[in-house]
């Protein structure tokens, strides 16, 4: 305990370097305001999902600043709440964004729907 490590970034994955950096730019500072990550899973080992999840919802709470995410990943929308979730529709040309219509909420909220699954089951609706 209490040892560094060095290891050379250059030898590693390109998902632990994108890994890496995401949590870099989480714990920079001085904090950003608002930080966005499009699609933050690609590349990423399926096992460490949930860390990265764990530490994009920290982030608010902890004063580290606002995270905006885009993904097209049901393995990582299921960590998270569906108060936490946008809905993002093109309509007539025009974008809108809301949280999840209330049947999907409350089809999630009795664990008949997961997060994830608005991606692949039922797709997500305002």
């Amino acid at each position: 305990m209490g040892k560094l490590y060095h290891f050379d970034v250059k030898e590693e994955s390109e998902g632990f370097r994108r890994f890496m950096a995401q949590l870099v730019a989480l714990y920079q500072s001085p904090p950003k305001q608002t930080m966005c990550f499009e699609e933050p899973e690609n590349g990423i080992h399926p096992g460490a999902l949930e860390i990265l999840a764990g530490e994009f919802e920290k982030c608010p709470v902890e004063g580290r600043g606002q995270v905006i995410l885009t993904t097209h990943s049901p393995q990582l929308l299921d960590y998270f709440d569906s108060k936490a979730i946008r809905v993002v529709q093109l309509e007539n040309l025009e974008t809108k964004i809301g949280p999840v219509s209330a049947n999907q909420t409350d089809a999630l909220r009795n664990r008949l729907l997961s997060p994830g699954e608005l991606l692949t089951v039922d797709p997500a609706r305002i």
